[in-house]
């Protein structure tokens, strides 16, 4: 906004809103936080009211280059596939602030037309506006929420007093580990199933903490190895994948790598198995070699 001020005669609300493709409400709130900050903006009344910036007013501006301004919006575009509603307005403003601010960069914006990133792979309804503030201020001050649920299995609204512990966004989806007061243990619930949210001033309990935290470094000791051997061009075009990164090589091969890894569930590597069946061989545990067998046997049934 400061670059448009400085850089065009006087501007009222509707025009910057319309520049800058937001609302009068943000103009105003943006107008306010520029003025708190020492920015010498002129206020004018009437038909021909609108803003200015003090002609005597000096600011060190910020060139970015090409390169940085991709970058910056790459990542805006990523914030806004996050799919959280409540930071949307903010994240659409900051875009479009960034690129009135570096004026008019032809060739990246030729650029940008060209590329698209994709990281759902789940795709949930818009999270309830307020939901997500609501969940990061309990996680601030440790304290209860009230929520009303939807459960898919039983088609029903539920109403929980919950303890939340742990926010995270897993394919496409914003989770919440949580203590549930009904159940009286760990549930998980999806931000986009909930309706209403409600800040209780209820501080959570300090053993349900405590309890979370042991039970996660329980479950990061105790995990199930499984072994596999996998074509040695397969390997190198994922070795940096998740899935193997950290796993511990037995055996390398010209043409193959026998591997074991770890705290990785049987579904998806028996999913990474089918896919690739002509250069990967589960050899352990036996228990995961006979859910493909099952699954295999299940599929003739149906095909063959």
């Amino acid at each position: 906004m400061i670059y448009l001020l400085s850089h065009n005669k006087r501007l009222n609300c509707s025009k910057l809103a319309e520049i800058l493709e937001v609302s009068p409400r943000t103009i105003y709130r943006d107008i306010d936080a520029l003025s708190q900050m020492k920015v010498p903006i002129i206020s004018y009344e009437g038909v021909d009211g609108g803003y200015e910036i003090d002609k005597s007013y000096f600011f060190q501006s910020v060139k970015l280059t090409d390169k940085e301004l991709m970058v910056m919006k790459l990542l805006l575009d990523l914030g806004y596939q996050l799919n959280t509603t409540d930071m949307d307005d903010d994240i659409i403003t900051l875009k479009h602030k960034l690129l009135n601010a570096c004026g008019d960069q032809p060739n990246i914006k030729k650029a940008l037309k060209h590329i698209t990133m994709e990281v759902q792979h789940i795709y949930p309804q818009k999270i309830v506006k307020g939901i997500f503030n609501k969940v990061i201020k309990s996680l601030e001050n440790e304290t209860m929420l009230l929520i009303e649920y939807y459960t898919p299995i039983n088609k029903s609204w539920l109403i929980r007093k919950i303890y939340p512990l742990h926010l995270f966004y897993s394919e496409g989806c914003w989770y919440l580990d949580a203590y549930c007061d009904v159940r009286k243990a760990k549930r998980t619930f999806r931000l986009d199933r909930i309706r209403t949210c409600k800040l209780l001033s209820e501080n959570i309990p300090q053993e349900y903490l405590q309890s979370y935290e042991i039970h996660k470094m329980i479950d990061d000791v105790t995990v199930t190895e499984i072994t596999l051997e996998i074509d040695e061009r397969l390997y190198e075009q994922i070795k940096d994948d998740d899935i193997i990164r950290d796993a511990d090589i037995i055996i390398s091969t010209k043409s193959s790598i026998t591997l074991t890894v770890k705290n990785i569930s049987a579904e998806y590597i028996a999913m990474f198995a089918y896919r690739n069946v002509d250069m990967v061989t589960i050899l352990s545990p036996e228990s995961l070699i006979q859910l493909v067998q099952n699954k295999i046997k299940s599929m003739q049934k149906k095909y063959l």
